[in-house]
């Protein structure tokens, strides 16, 4: 971790950075959410502490009414939150099960199909309520811990599967507790007679979901908002994405020969710190080694927590809107060390004045080679 302040013509840098190496065996990427899912937004620091990470960031952009990320969210081989479907596609940063970290636009088939009647659905969304429920969704335990119901509308239509065989299916109904060997599909408007006419409670169903690259292939993946560095050069690949301006910012860079991760938030909105343009996030990507970066959800939302070895989870930057904004997910990163022998001590002490008559406490840790 490391703190970078520079003077600019438009005023001060306040860039704050956690460098990854992946050759690392004891050094781990992965993600970031509440333990009761996505709806549960927390402060990036509470994520930190509940997960036992070392450092985190802020994640994807969300829908603050439905608390849902905009794009991917893949942990250890599991889709938690499908990849966007939008006409200006969104990229993604991914993490396999070899440390080989990229950036890509994610393609994906998701289908459910009745076993009984051989008809089959689109699912167009996973944990993600887009727009007024006119699109199939699958609703799984990362959600949430009880169902959408009758929260927006009184004709939602809810199929709920456990062990893959429907259960009820329901319409305008209060929320449920969430299946834990299940999902629910949620559907309103003229799409739901397709799934009324063609399921029915009792029916065996097989639920298919694929993406490019491969999901099962994954350890880590995060939806984020533009390819900010592309080959060494700044870019801008997302314009309909409105994020204009000098702005708070948080991004993830991948170095050229891909062993190292670089993850930096910049301040902005702040008295002092004015924060950059994605062009010029970009460029500081570059001045930090980064080959490729994409930008996450910046603004109020950028926040980087650390856990200094012995010490608690504390704020490394300073969120614009004063204190945290409580998100739906984030970055994470962890230290899988073993422990080992005694390597080193720290003597720390409360008060390193000391005056006549005075007394001082001491506070003595050892650690291994890991830092634990």
């Amino acid at each position: 971790y490391e703190n970078i302040k520079k003077f600019t013509s438009k005023g001060w840098w306040n860039i704050n950075v956690v460098r990854v190496d992946l050759t690392d065996e004891y050094a781990e990427v992965g993600g970031l959410m509440s333990s009761k899912g996505f709806s549960d937004r927390k402060p990036v620091s509470k994520l930190v502490e509940e997960n036992n990470a070392v450092a985190g960031v802020n994640g994807d952009f969300f829908s603050f009414k439905h608390s849902s990320p905009f794009g991917a969210f893949i942990d250890n081989g599991e889709v938690k939150a499908a990849p966007i479907n939008s006409p200006d596609p969104y990229p993604t940063f991914y993490l396999d099960y070899q440390n080989n970290a990229d950036i890509a636009i994610f393609d994906r088939a998701m289908t459910i199909k009745s076993l009984r009647s051989g008809k089959e659905a689109v699912i167009q969304n996973i944990n993600k309520p887009v727009g007024e429920f006119n699109f199939i969704t699958l609703f799984n335990k990362n959600y949430g811990t009880h169902s959408i119901g009758n929260k927006y509308h009184d004709d939602l239509v809810e199929m709920v599967v456990v062990n893959n065989v429907v259960q009820e299916i329901r319409i305008g109904q209060p929320p449920i507790p969430m299946p834990q060997d299940g999902y629910i599909i949620a559907i309103r408007g003229g799409a739901k007679i397709h799934i009324l006419n063609n399921f029915q409670v009792g029916d065996p169903v097989e639920l298919n979901v694929s993406t490019t690259p491969n999901y099962e292939n994954i350890k880590f993946a995060i939806g984020a908002g533009h390819i900010i560095l592309k080959n060494g050069v700044p870019t801008n690949s997302n314009p309909s994405l409105i994020v204009n301006g000098d702005q708070p910012r948080t991004g993830i860079g991948i170095s050229q020969d891909g062993k190292e991760l670089i993850i930096a938030t910049i301040d902005g909105r702040h008295t002092s710190f004015k924060g950059v343009s994605l062009e010029v996030f970009g460029g500081i990507f570059k001045d930090l080694g980064a080959y490729n970066a994409v930008n996450l959800d910046g603004g109020g939302s950028t926040t980087m927590a650390i856990k200094p070895i012995g010490e608690q989870v504390k704020l490394a930057n300073l969120p614009s809107d004063g204190g945290e904004r409580r998100v739906p997910n984030g970055v994470g990163v962890f230290s899988n060390a073993p422990k080992g022998e005694l390597s080193y001590i720290k003597v720390t002490t409360d008060d390193t004045n000391m005056f006549i008559n005075t007394s001082r406490r001491f506070s003595i840790k050892g650690y291994d080679q890991y830092h634990n």
